[in-house]
């Protein structure tokens, strides 16, 4: 496969990431013609309600995604499978759920917290000495655009390094999204990042092998596709806004395969459900996960990835810390055996999260979606 070849982790390619990205561009515009679809289904990547999604409203009142209890999972066969059926379904109604019991310390979290503040409200100037580029994925940003809609808020990206014996530069620890770049302060802000990094993931993994078992196959189903995962953690810094109307980030689902959130107490997210935009209450402690497009495409539609976005706030800044699980560069996302016939083509991560991330920069253009791999 050519785009694995030019996606590995410490290859070395001297035309650089744009030419990776021509190459991928290329690859996908004379791939099989999809089905005909609408367009609202193209724009926002959804295999049904697409035609809702510009007239919903905010759904008030108490209604909010499930929570589940992990703690469960240290009991015996029948706790293990009640929770297995209840990630299950709430990954087929919902595609978000939160998670407590996970034995993640929440002074962990906390101490996360407190250095992604320090961080973000530093001077613009310092915190442009890392600012990300078209070259490098990895670093602080101001200017990202979801849906071709720039969005307000801050960011800071960093993510696995294949070679944490090496440094952070190393020809052989800059990939696809280029290379971790950290700031000078606060000074442990790196330390800190990358405990809170290790806890997450190992979450993610446990998660992972519960969805497999969920979807009637074996728990070390999915393993091949994540032993050198391309996960990455993103700090968001969402500031106050004088207009209520402006959203944080635009409508969009997750490219990945499972992203786990950690929210503060300021309410701003919510997913479009039933026609509607729920509210994602913040639980103290508690983990947000959400399905992406690539375990849509790995259940068969059995689970939906689910359309989602974040409101601004007149009076209260905001700090939220997603961490997005995400297959091998050169895996490729195929449906789950079954007895129902497959959904999709298979899907390369490493071109899909490309053209993802090549929307980040632009206005214009079509934002690639699991839609246009549908058989």
């Amino acid at each position: 496969n050519s785009v694995g070849d030019i996606s590995r982790c410490g290859s070395s390619n001297k035309f650089g990431r744009r030419h990776q990205w021509m190459q991928m561009k290329n690859s996908f515009s004379d791939s099989t013609p999809t089905p005909e679809i609408d367009r609202d289904a193209h724009f926002w990547g959804l295999t049904s309600n697409s035609n809702k999604v510009s007239k919903a409203t905010s759904k008030g009142g108490p209604i909010d995604i499930p929570t589940i209890d992990l703690s469960a999972l240290a009991g015996d066969a029948d706790q293990v499978n009640r929770v297995t059926q209840d990630i299950h379904q709430a990954c087929q109604e919902w595609g978000f759920f939160k998670v407590v019991g996970h034995g993640i310390p929440d002074a962990v979290i906390q101490d996360t917290y407190a250095v992604t503040r320090d961080f973000f409200l530093q001077p613009k100037d310092v915190k442009q000495k890392v600012k990300r580029s078209e070259d490098n994925a990895r670093g602080w940003f101001d200017d990202e655009f979801t849906k071709q809609t720039r969005d307000w808020k801050e960011g800071f990206d960093f993510g696995h390094k294949p070679h944490p014996e090496l440094d952070d530069e190393h020809p052989d620890n800059r990939c696809m999204d280029g290379c971790n770049r950290w700031p000078a302060t606060p000074p442990q802000f790196k330390g800190q990042l990358q405990q809170y990094y290790d806890t997450v993931h190992h979450l993610a993994v446990i998660l992972t092998e519960i969805i497999a078992v969920g979807l009637g196959g074996d728990k070390s189903f999915f393993k091949d596709k994540f032993d050198k995962h391309t996960s990455f953690l993103r700090l968001n810094y969402y500031p106050t806004c004088s207009d209520s109307k402006t959203l944080g980030v635009n409508p969009h689902k997750d490219a990945g395969f499972l992203t786990i959130l950690s929210q503060d107490s300021v309410a701003a997210l919510q997913v479009f459900h039933d026609g509607e935009w729920i509210n994602v209450q913040p639980e103290p402690g508690a983990f947000i996960i959400n399905v992406g497009d690539m375990c849509q495409v790995m259940s068969n539609d059995v689970y939906l990835a689910p359309l989602h976005r974040v409101l601004s706030n007149t009076s209260k800044d905001r700090i939220s810390m997603p961490f997005f699980y995400n297959p091998n560069y050169d895996a490729d996302a195929v449906p789950i055996p079954s007895s129902v016939a497959p959904k999709y083509r298979p899907v390369n991560w490493g071109e899909f999260r490309s053209k993802r991330f090549e929307g980040d920069y632009s206005d214009k253009g079509t934002e690639v979606q699991i839609t246009h791999y549908l058989l």
